[in-house]
């Protein structure tokens, strides 16, 4: 991002009057900013919320215990939020009255040369025994405005004896891990979200969320947030598979926040998301491209959830899939209508293999492009498969001619066999 410079005309002439008419430093002329965390010295941590000025009018401010803005360069990740916006200059004097300045940000980080990346024109004016500025709204987030030098603890946090500053929460140095669903020994199937924390530490409270595809997921029955809260030494939130009804074929995460039990859930940290797992049966290749008399192509297809299956026969563990039908079906041919994805005793997962082959026959022919759909699975043991619809597979089938055959004396077939 360049140097935004904004001229004082864009201030507009009536700033010019009010000032002259109206002096800043008088009380009810400014307003306080009440935010310690603006210090230099507070650098803020991963799950601490960051402080932006984008929601705050345009107008003069007096920073709280008199602080000041500091008048050389402040690097990202202090004052409490990325983009720290500190004054370029020196302070004035109670002679020099109302000032221009600058209020300069880092933006490209140890590459900058000017830490002055982006600018906001501001004015200050010396009141005596303290300063008041006049402050623009900044543009984007996360942006402030530095003000002091004190050592300040987390939102909430007050120094305690000896100069140290406890926890506001609990602190996680890593994201917590979405494992692949596991079945019980009742045959539920189950999604676990690890936390990686200590145990044995007092007064520790996680709270669990899950999104699929970025949507807050909701209790298919009471159409509430699926939420679930973790005391003590619980590491692990256990989501049941069912909750998924009406959801498959997307990304699930889960999401924690941490908290103090002691000082309630009012008080927590921002969210971390896990890696996302996707839910549903998978094809390998979404596209497959085939050349006119090439090899066979082989395409995997699988369930990503377990299914558990109550049956003493290992051959009546299966799902059937019926295929819904091909673009253009006169030159393409199936082996059946129906796709049997079969259980693997190991893994509890369900799959099967689809050959994809395009032969010749002599008949005028072009390029091609087919789709293969699926029907909604029918009435299935377990609910959460119920409607689901599999997305279908483009095959794409492209000329090539290997006999140096003019093109037009061919006629291409696809086979697809299971």
């Amino acid at each position: 991002m360049g140097t935004r410079n904004l001229p004082l005309l864009t201030l507009s002439s009536c700033l010019v009057v009010a000032v002259c008419a109206h002096d800043p430093c008088a009380q009810g002329n400014h307003q306080s900013i009440n935010e310690p965390h603006r210090s230099t010295l507070f650098q803020p941590e991963p799950m601490d919320r960051l402080l932006c000025d984008n929601g705050l009018p345009s107008g003069w401010y007096v920073f709280d215990n008199n602080d000041e803005m500091p008048t050389s360069c402040v690097t990202q990740f202090h004052c409490g939020t990325h983009y720290p916006l500190w004054m370029q200059g020196t302070n004035p004097s109670s002679a020099d009255g109302v000032v221009q300045r600058k209020a300069c940000s880092n933006i490209h980080g140890t590459s900058s040369s000017t830490c002055c990346d982006f600018s906001l024109d501001i004015q200050v004016k010396n009141c005596g025994i303290f300063y008041v500025y006049y402050l623009q709204t900044v543009p984007g987030c996360p942006m402030a405005y530095c003000a002091g030098n004190k050592k300040v603890c987390g939102v909430g946090g007050q120094i305690d004896v000896g100069g140290n500053c406890p926890d506001l929460y609990p602190k996680l140095t890593s994201m917590p891990v979405l494992q692949k669903p596991e079945v019980t020994p009742t045959k539920e199937v189950r999604f676990p979200c690890r936390i990686d924390y200590p145990i044995g530490q007092p007064d520790v409270g996680f709270i669990v969320t899950w999104t699929i595809d970025g949507h807050e997921l909701l209790d298919p029955t009471t159409k509430n947030p699926v939420k679930m809260v973790l005391v003590g030494d619980a590491r692990i939130a256990y989501l049941d598979a069912m909750k998924l009804k009406y959801n498959l074929g997307k990304e699930l995460k889960c999401n924690v926040s941490t908290y103090h039990p002691s000082k309630g859930q009012s008080i927590s940290s921002d969210t971390l998301s896990s890696n996302g797992y996707w839910c549903g049966i998978k094809v390998s290749q979404d596209i497959i491209n085939v050349d006119e008399g090439g090899p066979e192509k082989t395409v995997k297809v699988e369930s990503t959830i377990p299914i558990p299956c109550t049956s003493v026969f290992q051959d009546s563990c299966k799902l059937t899939v019926v295929l819904k039908g091909l673009k253009n079906p006169a030159d393409a041919s199936l082996s059946g209508c129906h796709l049997d994805l079969k259980l693997d005793n190991i893994t509890g997962m369900y799959s099967t293999y689809l050959t994809v082959k395009a032969t010749r026959d002599f008949v005028n022919d072009n390029d091609h492009t087919h789709q293969l759909g699926f029907q909604p699975l029918p009435a299935f043991p377990h609910a959460m498969w119920e409607n689901y619809t599999i997305a279908p597979i483009t095959v794409r089938k492209y000329y090539n001619d290997y006999t140096q055959v003019p093109k037009y004396k061919y006629h291409f077939l696809l086979y697809i066999s299971f």
